[in-house]
């Protein structure tokens, strides 16, 4: 199902732009206990109930036949605090997104992050959970409680969203006890909250990060994080080329994420 790099295996019913595929687009290396202290920080959690969580999630994943190849790739840990709010645009434009862009900034001064939503509107009521993604499983376990998870990234490089999600209903399938959805823009956000500079490259382009589990009640746009240089922002986008033909691109990568109520 997945490859040594912890990536799915494609086949001829996916629109991918290439398998295998190139290293030109790269991340920056992490420190897993300063993203963890990052975390703690920012959301106002105990560092050691976050540690012990993540361990104990990354030793299941590890141990798990269907699953353990993800760790071979590169991954990032979040949390999402307990919330009464399920309306994800509303979480990201009051709560995740702040807390970003001063993630971003007290790490580099000098950089900016800026939301670009491409219809102008607010993204309350805008951004819903897709289906056949498990993402409203998310939502519903973060309505009880905190939840700590692992975020994998590059799952589904260079897929469309599209095939993106056949793929996720393939993984699905496997009988397994981890809780798991198609990343969406409320963990990848918390994930670089934690990881303010997984995006910034000196010397590289980065991914663009889609938030497939998510999406937009006008299904011609998507929502993903991309940077410029030393700035990280967030858009709203088309994902469409022209009317009808999905966008592909070999910069575009969509991610797995596993969770825990806490």
């Amino acid at each position: 199902m997945f490859d040594s790099n912890g990536t799915f295996i494609p086949n001829n019913d996916l629109n991918v732009f290439s398998y295998p595929t190139s290293d030109f687009y790269t991340y920056t290396s992490q420190d897993t206990y300063k993203n963890l202290q990052n975390l703690s920080i920012n959301f106002k959690l105990e560092a050691h109930l976050l540690a012990d969580s993540f361990q104990e999630l990354a030793a299941t994943i590890a141990n798990d036949r269907h699953f353990s190849l993800l760790l071979n790739g590169p991954w990032l840990p979040f949390c999402l605090p307990h919330t009464s709010n399920n309306d994800i645009g509303l979480r990201l434009e009051n709560d995740l997104l702040p807390i970003l862009h001063k993630s971003l900034t007290s790490a580099f001064p000098d950089s900016h992050f800026k939301a670009v939503i491409q219809d102008k509107i607010q993204l309350l009521g805008r951004l819903l959970p897709r289906e056949e993604t498990n993402y409203n499983k998310l939502i519903v376990s973060n309505l009880s409680s905190a939840i700590v998870g692992i975020y994998f990234p590059n799952v589904f490089n260079q897929f469309s969203v599209s095939s993106q999600v056949t793929a996720f209903n393939k993984i699905k399938s496997v009988s397994s006890s981890l809780k798991f959805c198609l990343s969406g823009p409320l963990e990848i956000a918390s994930a670089l909250i934690g990881a303010p500079n997984f995006l910034i490259h000196p010397n590289s382009y980065s991914p663009i990060l889609i938030g497939s589990g998510a999406k937009h009640k006008d299904n011609r746009l998507i929502s993903c994080f991309k940077s410029y240089g030393q700035h990280l922002e967030f858009w709203v986008l088309s994902n469409n080329l022209t009317f009808g033909v999905e966008q592909i691109s070999e910069q575009w990568t969509g991610g797995l994420c596993f969770y825990l109520p806490i």
